[in-house]
């Protein structure tokens, strides 16, 4: 009777260890999938007036809570010299960016900037609007965590006026975070059309010339009066919408290789968190790098989200965006490279 308590005992003992290793497995692999690694290059070459100052910001993947965690980071660049600064410098949202400041810059001079970075991306929360909660609208800010509330006020481009709240408000009554959004989206589905630009945008896979800034935004009064727009418009007027009817509403961009690819919003629902929307495609985005792209970054209210990378020159001149088959074959030359603080 022992030996047969003993085998038993021994039989659960193993099931157990084996049950244990397989869950230990499952949750490996379920933690690990999802951790991307992506490597950005842009470069410029100057093709203005000699002895200028070239100060560049370019923003790079941040930690953003229960959204995305960014585990290393690796930056080097090429300049004509030593330069004046060369930091990562992080604002008051979590954003981000590689700074770099460059005197004396002579003619035919080369800036390349190039990082590699691993991070891990948070599952989404929902992918249709019928799993968005139909909890009730909070009537104050005080009802949401105070580092969302600051999502509910005016920001660049996203405008709270008169005009655009009696719009909202005659186009919704809805009194949960999913009504109110339907609407919207109906209402934009319906009377709204993306039109893409016909200005040149920098993209780091051309070679043309060109001066900064780039080409105005507009924003959401703007919107509201053409009824065009293009997919970071698209996000400021939801933004706008959204923050009217006291629902917190942030915006999202992916970029590759250095600049902005696509926008769309993040609504924050009470009790769930922050949920992804995209007003361009009436979608709610997964967050994989299959369908997000190379990166996920946030763009706050507080910085110019026409462009992930600005730079300034003294006095004004130009620079030509390097071509990729420019840029790339620089990487196989470690020697020309210089590495700078990752800023983690």
């Amino acid at each position: 009777m022992k030996s047969i308590s003993r085998n038993i005992l021994i039989l659960i003992l193993c099931i157990a260890i084996i049950s244990a290793t397989i869950v230990t497995i499952i949750y490996l692999r379920n933690t690990q999938s999802d951790i991307e690694t992506s490597r950005a290059t842009i470069g410029y070459q100057h093709v203005g007036v000699n002895n200028c100052t070239f100060e560049i910001y370019w923003a790079v993947i941040s930690n953003y809570s229960n959204v995305q965690v960014v585990l290393s980071r690796d930056i080097n660049y090429i300049g004509p010299h030593t330069p004046d600064i060369a930091e990562v410098v992080t604002d008051s949202f979590g954003n981000q960016r590689i700074h770099l400041k460059f005197s004396n810059v002579s003619n035919g001079d080369i800036i390349v900037l190039t990082y590699t970075t691993s991070y891990k991306l948070y599952p989404e929360k929902v992918t249709s609007i019928t799993e968005i909660p139909s909890t009730p609208i909070p009537s104050i800010p005080e009802e949401y965590p105070a580092e969302v509330r600051k999502y509910l006020n005016p920001g660049l481009g996203i405008e709270i006026t008169p005009l655009l709240t009696d719009y909202v408000n005659n186009l919704t009554s809805g009194t949960t975070y999913q009504q109110v959004l339907a609407d919207v989206f109906a209402e934009l589905e319906a009377n709204y059309t993306l039109d893409l630009p016909t200005t040149e945008y920098i993209v780091s896979g051309t070679a043309n010339v060109t001066s900064f800034p780039e080409p105005d935004i507009r924003n959401a009064t703007e919107v509201y009066l053409d009824k065009t727009c293009v997919c970071v418009e698209y996000a400021r007027f939801l933004a706008s919408l959204m923050r009217i009817k006291n629902i917190p509403c942030r915006t999202v961009s992916q970029f590759e290789s250095g600049v902005t690819t696509h926008s769309w919003n993040q609504i924050y629902v009470k009790g769930t968190g922050w949920i992804d929307v995209d007003p361009t495609t009436n979608k709610y985005p997964r967050r994989t790098a299959t369908e997000l792209g190379i990166a996920y970054l946030l763009i706050d209210e507080d910085q110019d989200d026409t462009s992930v990378v600005t730079f300034n020159t003294t006095p004004s001149t130009l620079f030509r965006i390097m071509s990729q088959s420019e840029v790339l074959p620089l990487l196989n030359h470690p020697e020309l490279w210089s590495s700078m603080p990752s800023g983690l």
